[in-house]
């Protein structure tokens, strides 16, 4: 939802969606994230409407996403936001370059998930809009449940699906990137002693934990 907020932060109301494939896991998850983000923006902006293309089938390579990406730019010549919504990488990498031969890098906001090495400077030229990611706590938290459960902490869940939501890391500017990199790059988002704490926490605690993950929650802590 955050990576589909950074469209309607900047008014796109032509918005197109690329995708790897038609049965990608991830990007179904994410398809129903975008569509309810549309709904929700429509309905409550009856005089702004957004209007969500047919996606475009990218595959997993550069070109993929650049032939994708010129195929939705000549499609809709009002087009105004592109989601390549299977995540960054190589398709990604191609549809920013398809948008820049175009010339349309000021006129198209692209906002993708999974941060790419370069994604400061792209923040900084405008070649992205915003991104998701910066998985951190993804496997911190795992690791947690896993060192609970071989303690002893953790009992009666064999057999159960036990479900941590986390939100994604968000950046739609040069400063949030720095920000991002000063408090999860330069240094952990935990201290030791924060991390010695967290492992205490019981596992609805660990919940509770892990939805308050941010930039802004571990630039708060660091400056206890």
């Amino acid at each position: 939802m955050k990576t589909y907020k950074c469209v309607h932060e900047a008014s796109c109301i032509a918005i197109a969606k690329e995708i790897k494939n038609k049965i990608h896991a991830t990007w179904l998850g994410r398809w129903e994230g975008y569509k309810a983000g549309v709904d929700k923006w429509n309905e409550e902006h009856p005089d702004d409407q957004a209007k969500l293309s047919e996606p475009q089938y990218a595959g997993t390579t550069s070109e993929g996403g650049s032939k994708a990406a010129e195929a939705l730019m000549a499609a809709d010549p009002n087009l105004d936001a592109l989601i390549p919504a299977g995540g960054g990488g190589d398709p990604l990498q191609g549809a920013i370059a398809a948008v820049e031969r175009a010339g349309k890098t000021a006129d198209i906001d692209i906002v993708s998930t999974d941060f790419l090495p370069d994604l400061g400077d792209r923040l900084e030229n405008g070649s992205m809009a915003g991104e998701s990611g910066g998985h951190f706590c993804d496997p911190l938290i795992a690791f947690m449940m896993v060192y609970n459960a071989v303690k002893g902490n953790y009992k009666d869940f064999g057999g159960k699906f036990e479900d941590v939501p986390f939100p994604y890391l968000y950046v739609s500017s040069a400063d949030d990137y720095k920000n991002y990199e000063k408090y999860f790059v330069d240094q952990l988002p935990y201290t030791d002693q924060e991390l010695v704490d967290m492992s205490k926490l019981s596992l609805e605690d660990l919940r509770i934990t892990a939805q308050s993950v941010s930039i802004e929650d571990a630039a708060a802590r660091a400056g206890k």
